[in-house]
């Protein structure tokens, strides 16, 4: 992101009433959010102080506990970073805190709990989630499955909230109206550019999720089972959710119905897109350096494969573009609108 984004930027709001007055919904989110890290937070204690409780006797959790406990520490830490950021969006201190601490971490956090958000409740629509517990329960016992996806999806629902409510008021500015009513930039070619290089590479790991949802097993071992069939059809959506935001806030379709959708609509989908794909990619390879090696299959029984890791590897390139895109399109557009806001004063 560029320096502009970066720093503290002057809250045009600061000073008015609607900062001090109480907000039910802003309360409400924030009180969701605590009470939906508790589960989670509790059970990654219990497993740090040695508890077996939620996993099963031969589970590969057991093989590894010294590494668990620091995988189960670091979670933690994420656990309470989310409750910080929810403070920080429901307070008016936090309209001070610089643009990146803020943007930064919501941004992996949205990228981490959409595809969870997204994908677990049709697991359970569709009964894959069923189809596949006898291997779930080999890992963790399936009431943990339910506990802590049940809580990433409250807990998602307050942090989304918060974080409406509060770019909404420190930068709602820079993205009001429709698409066709965005300013030109002098960058756009090079936007555009950025764009189109970033659906190039996303061709690989959408092709690749496809082929997965379809019950392919390309550097797998063997077929993905029901559940994997669901997730990897939202990953693969959220890959062209990704694009086509990112390319109609870059301008793409600006003469057409896309120039009258509302700003938020594509902003919104470039946000949950990019995120989703970039975050949940540096994750899996993270997680495949931690715990796999080097060699096998992605459900943990004998690793992640050399093809699988550069699946994520791309994935969280095309992240990066996508970030530092949008990055540079709202600095333009906060330059471009600022004589705008100071000739309205």
């Amino acid at each position: 992101m560029s320096t502009q984004m970066m720093t503290t930027e002057p809250d045009e709001h600061a000073n008015s009433p609607g900062n001090t007055r109480f907000s039910p919904v802003r309360e409400g989110a924030l009180v969701l959010t605590c009470l939906a890290c508790i589960p989670y937070l509790t059970l990654k204690i219990l497993w740090i102080f040695g508890s077996h409780i939620g996993i099963p006797d031969g589970s590969e959790l057991l093989d590894h506990e010294g590494l668990m406990r620091v995988a189960n520490g670091l979670t933690v830490l994420m656990d309470a970073t989310a409750v910080t950021l929810a403070f920080a969006l429901a307070r008016s201190w936090g309209r001070r805190i610089p643009a990146w601490l803020i943007v930064g971490p919501m941004w992996i956090a949205t990228g981490l709990l959409a595809p969870i958000v997204a994908a677990w409740p049709l697991d359970l629509l569709t009964g894959a989630a069923s189809d596949s517990g006898s291997s779930a329960a080999d890992f963790l016992q399936p009431w943990v499955f339910n506990v802590v996806y049940g809580g990433f999806g409250l807990q998602a629902a307050g942090l989304m909230t918060l974080l409406v409510l509060h770019v909404q008021q420190r930068w709602g500015r820079l993205w009001r109206g429709r698409v066709r009513d965005l300013p030109v930039l002098a960058t756009v070619p090079a936007t555009r550019m950025s764009v189109a290089g970033a659906a190039v590479l996303a061709m690989y790991p959408l092709i690749v999720h496809l082929g997965w949802a379809c019950g392919a097993n390309w550097f797998l071992t063997e077929d993905t089972d029901g559940v994997s069939a669901v997730v990897h059809a939202v990953n693969a959506g959220l890959v062209v959710l990704a694009i086509a935001g990112a390319a109609a806030l870059a301008g793409a379709g600006r003469r057409t119905w896309v120039g009258r959708l509302d700003t938020r609509i594509p902003l919104a989908a470039a946000w949950v897109g990019s995120s989703a794909v970039g975050a949940w990619g540096l994750w899996l390879i993270l997680s495949a350096t931690a715990f796999h090696g080097d060699t096998g299959n992605p459900d943990g029984t004998e690793g992640f494969s050399a093809q699988l890791v550069g699946v994520c590897g791309v994935s969280v390139v095309v992240g990066a573009i996508l970030v530092v895109t949008g990055a540079h399109l709202l600095t333009g557009w906060r330059a471009a609108r600022t004589p705008d806001l100071s000739s309205a004063t």
